[in-house]
């Protein structure tokens, strides 16, 4: 994934447009591939019959729809070496208070929270004290940061 970081960084100060064809390479590296075009909201293409047939990807990346609280809260954990032990943990590490992090965790009707959007996973468990972890979504969005 720092590879792929490194190359779009070089390529976008060149061309007003970079273009990826993920086909190419065996499975791990389509999948790491995917996961940037899709973080990166890159324009995407692959070879079918000789010819380039361009994919339908969303053309707003993942880094532009999720704010910049998201990405601090997200960057602490990450940090933290990928888990915090309770919502009082997450609160020392990014100086937010509790309620502003549990409308970034949880999000509203609104707006979809880091665990709606799959890039961390609360354990459920009795008491009050909920660790909060990054999912392996999580890491590969911060990778394509």
């Amino acid at each position: 994934m720092a590879l792929f970081k490194e190359i779009l960084k070089e390529e976008t100060e060149k061309f007003d447009e970079v273009i990826v064809n993920p086909s190419r390479g065996d499975k791990q590296l389509g999948c790491c591939n995917n996961a940037a075009i899709f973080i990166n909201g890159l324009k995407t293409i692959i070879i079918d019959e000789g010819k380039p047939v361009l994919l339908s990807i969303i053309k707003l990346s993942y880094s532009e729809a999720i704010s910049e609280a998201k990405i601090k809260i997200l960057r602490a954990m990450e940090r933290a070496g990928g888990s915090v032990k309770s919502l009082t943990h997450l609160s020392e590490l990014t100086d937010y208070g509790k309620p502003l992090l549990s409308y970034h965790i949880n999000g509203d009707e609104k707006t979809k929270g880091l665990l709606q959007l799959g890039l961390i996973s609360i354990v459920r468990k009795e008491g009050k004290r909920r660790p909060i972890t990054l999912t392996d979504i999580g890491r590969i969005f911060l990778a394509g940061l």
